[in-house]
């Protein structure tokens, strides 16, 4: 079992918008409070590994992750996987894909970004336990 860290957390409260906090509540089937996507049913978190950022030179949030984790193999968990992080409990839906409107963001050519970030752009999560969550707070792997 793979163990780790809540290294920071951003919410959008609107379209364009993105705020470092401290700490958010998730909630079961809609995902982060305060988040503009807050109701989803699917792709309610997006969370990204401390590694992919000090690899390619990004800063937190730059990804538009809302979950930075200090968590060893976080892209190689399969659709399913939970995470309990802070109090609440995640499951895993699927790996992020590179989007050509990232790149445009961060001012980069969008088939090298693509490139450069396939599989290393986070993991898609759904919430599955509410609870509150904190950074630094533990991330453990249940499954």
């Amino acid at each position: 079992m793979s163990s780790g860290r809540v290294v920071a957390l951003h919410v959008k409260p609107q379209a364009g918008t993105q705020v470092a906090v401290e700490e958010v509540l998730a909630v079961e089937g809609k995902g982060l409070e305060g988040h503009k996507d807050f109701g989803r049913r699917h792709r309610q978190v997006l969370f990204l590994a401390t590694e992919t950022l000090a690899d390619f030179g990004y800063a937190p949030g730059d990804l538009r992750e809302q979950i930075l984790v200090e968590l060893p193999g976080l892209q190689q968990l399969p659709a399913g996987s939970k995470l309990q992080v802070g109090e609440a409990v995640f499951f895993i839906e699927a790996d992020c894909e590179p989007c050509s409107g990232m790149a445009a963001r961060l001012g980069e050519d969008a088939t090298e970004f693509k490139s450069k970030t396939a599989g290393r752009r986070g993991m898609l999560a759904g919430v599955t336990r509410s609870g509150r969550v904190r950074v630094g707070d533990a991330v453990a792997v249940l499954s």
